[in-house]
């Protein structure tokens, strides 16, 4: 389990709603109250908003490479709000999701300053026109019944409770990990991990974090499928171990990321759910790459995977890369 308790809730009101405050220390972007993803407030409630325009643009150049780190929002769709730093833009642009932390927001000129680049085209899918977008993490929107928000600066925490939800009854579970379990060895050395099985076991609760987000804050590359996102699990230079009858919920990202140098596994008869990207990412040396890092042979078969896509709405159930020789079959 990477999760904690928090504990020491009071009532409260803010916004003008019932609530419940804690403290809080460090920096998360999840909490699982009485094992339910509680949600983050955005804008809109309901739907997207569009993008009026973004500079440099033309929205007519389909295959468009061109890089953005400001857009102009309609006007009433974004305002300076408190802890703007915070606030993340969802932007599903061309064959992506994209989340960008906001540097800035200048009211006059209704332009929205991000603090990394776009990856793939700044456009509405194939269309000719500016990409759809929905605002996260905003203070001032934390009005619904199940919505949660951390106020980093003041170190608390607030929830909405849900009708019949009483204090004394209620748990709040934060992710302190992204990771819960990494089998490496090196492949290059040929000094694997080998022959370790892990059964009937439930790994649980890792916080989420953008690559490219934080730390480094430029373009990553191409994140189709989510595939850029780590998993809870990892395995590299790792053969001939398994996963079965195991349980991988409450995750930030995919629940198993097998990568370079991985042979003979087996992924069998697990339950995958509440995942913020995909179930299982599989990815090796490509035929131009070292032999040793290549990755194939893998068994995935009956495993149940669902509740995918919550945070990093690209992520896929099952994702095969660089990989072949697999038996991946009598999924649900």
């Amino acid at each position: 389990d990477g999760g904690e308790l928090i504990t020491g809730w009071q009532t409260t009101t803010i916004n003008g709603k019932a609530a419940w405050v804690a403290s809080a220390t460090g920096h998360f972007r999840s909490l699982f109250v009485n094992g339910r993803r509680a949600v983050r407030p955005r804008l809109p409630k309901q739907g997207l908003y569009w993008v009026e325009d973004a500079p440099g643009v033309d929205p007519k150049d389909t295959f468009s490479k061109t890089k953005i780190q400001t857009f102009r929002a309609k006007a009433g769709d974004f305002a300076k709000w408190r802890n703007l730093t915070d606030v993340e833009v969802v932007v599903l642009h061309f064959w992506i999701e994209e989340r960008f932390p906001v540097a800035d927001y200048d009211e006059a000129t209704r332009l929205i300053s991000l603090r990394r680049q776009n990856s793939l085209g700044f456009l509405d899918d194939v269309g000719d026109r500016f990409p759809k977008y929905y605002i996260e993490n905003v203070a001032e929107a934390l009005t619904d019944p199940g919505e949660w928000y951390l106020d980093r600066p003041a170190g608390l925490v607030y929830y909405l409770p849900l009708p019949g939800e009483k204090l004394s009854s209620t748990t709040f579970t934060v992710p302190r990990l992204t990771q819960l379990l990494s089998l490496k060895g090196e492949p290059d050395k040929d000094r694997h991990v080998e022959f370790l099985n892990f059964r009937g076991l439930t790994f649980a609760h890792t916080d989420w974090f953008q690559p490219g987000q934080d730390g480094d804050l430029t373009c990553l590359g191409v994140p189709q499928a989510a595939q850029h996102v780590g998993g809870a699990i990892e395995l590299e230079g790792a053969r001939h171990c398994a996963f079965e009858d195991c349980r991988i919920a409450h995750i930030g990202g995919y629940a198993v990321d097998v990568k370079d140098g991985c042979t003979a596994l087996r992924i069998v008869g697990n339950e995958l759910d509440d995942l913020g990207a995909g179930g299982i990412k599989v990815n090796g040396a490509d035929a131009h790459g070292p032999v040793c890092r290549r990755t194939g042979g893998l068994r995935i078969t009956d495993n149940h995977l669902h509740g995918g896509g919550q945070v990093f709405h690209a992520g896929v159930g099952i994702l095969t890369q660089h990989s072949g020789g697999n038996v991946i079959a009598h999924n649900h």
